[in-house]
């Protein structure tokens, strides 16, 4: 093959060149064999410069050694079952800079932050990867077989993460400005007495009512199209009621309000925005209203628990609310409701009050209604 006046043997010279002064070395380069440009790759991505035992660190950042090895694990440098943990010059000025967040903060306090956070970085990563593999990655490769191509897009990638890094730091910082809640007495009695952060909101899931039969029946290019278009209207919705996307789960998405009417309006804009998508199936949602400890990015309790089961009591196209939800609601005449009654919930004891909501101009479609208990 070549491209231009340029040989694909010119192009394999090319680019074992370029893995020289990437420092890899002779004996490195012969070793990869065909493989050379995935080598190349993982160099870049390796860490580099001086190294550092668990003794060094603790010595330099003035804190225990135990701290440096469950710092090491909570931000997934080391697993868990590893002896030998060597961290890099700019991990060492992590665990010194974080020193200060210990006292401050408390060691269990801060661990769990990192633990969330590198959670929420492998995700991205994945992200990335996937993101890298379908698009530059995929037409790199498909334009020039000798790897060279590949190498040079992923140092050009490589290049764009500390502004990367700027953007994720800018993102948290007007996070914190949006989500800053100022604590009432309940809240901070809780936190004072209990340890726990927990407040009174609304939590809405939403699921895809067809995807297991879109994802049997049709290619997986459709199913990407589908829930790509799923995530970005349900981002878009529920920011634009001044809620949060929580979690995707699936085909399902988890998402929060601080209060009923913006849960409600979320619910019922997510169904009426998607109605007219054809390349999302059917939604059903399920709301509730009331009590949620906040944990590490998530929520948790029964309020959440019940919101996630009501999605399997909702028909095609609506939203199951509990009672309490509607009680909540400061402007309930926006909203057409109807009452469901006493109804037995799957993994509950007990019966629960529940009411189906929709937009005055919009109804529901017909479908299946929870039955009554009896």
């Amino acid at each position: 093959m070549s491209n231009g006046n340029t040989t694909a043997e010119d192009s394999r010279e090319l680019l074992r060149r370029r893995c020289l002064e990437l420092g890899m070395t002779s004996d490195e380069i012969q070793a990869a064999g065909d493989d050379l440009a995935g080598a190349a790759v993982r160099r870049i991505f390796a860490p580099s410069g001086m190294q550092f035992t668990v003794a060094d660190v603790s010595h330099r950042a003035h804190v225990s050694e135990e701290l440096v090895e469950r710092f090491a694990r909570a931000c997934g440098i080391a697993k868990p079952d590893l002896v030998d943990i060597i961290m890099t010059e700019r991990e060492v000025e992590l665990v010194t800079f974080l020193a200060p967040a210990f006292d401050l903060l408390g060691e269990e306090a801060v661990l769990q932050l990192l633990r969330v956070a590198a959670a929420a970085i492998a995700r991205i990563g994945d992200m990335t990867i996937s993101t890298f593999s379908t698009g530059a990655g995929a037409r790199a490769t498909r334009d020039d077989e000798s790897g060279l191509l590949l190498l040079e897009t992923n140092l050009a990638a490589a290049e764009m993460l500390p502004q990367f890094g700027d953007l994720l730091t800018q993102m948290l910082i007007r996070h914190l400005g949006q989500e800053y809640r100022q604590m009432n007495e309940q809240t901070l009695s809780l936190a004072l007495s209990a340890g726990v952060d927990a407040s009174q909101m609304a939590i809405g899931f939403a699921d895809l009512v067809g995807s297991t039969r879109l994802a049997d029946r049709g290619s997986l290019a459709e199913l990407n199209s589908a829930l790509n278009a799923f995530e970005q209207t349900a981002a878009d919705t529920v920011r634009a009621n001044d809620g949060r996307v929580v979690k995707f789960i699936g085909d399902e998405v988890m998402f929060r309000a601080d209060s009923a009417d913006a849960g409600c309006t979320i619910a019922i804009d997510l169904i009426e925005t998607l109605r007219s998508d054809d390349l999302v199936p059917p939604i059903r949602v399920g709301l509730a209203f009331g009590d949620v400890l906040t944990r590490s990015g998530d929520f948790y309790g029964p309020t959440v628990n019940l919101a996630a089961r009501l999605t399997k009591l909702a028909p095609m196209n609506g939203v199951v609310a509990t009672a309490e939800t509607v009680d909540a609601l400061s402007t309930p005449n926006q909203f057409d409701i109807g009452t469901l009654g006493a109804i037995k919930v799957p993994g509950l004891d007990e019966p629960v009050e529940l009411t189906n909501l929709s937009s005055r101009s919009t109804p529901y479609e017909s479908g299946p209604r929870p039955s009554r208990a009896t």
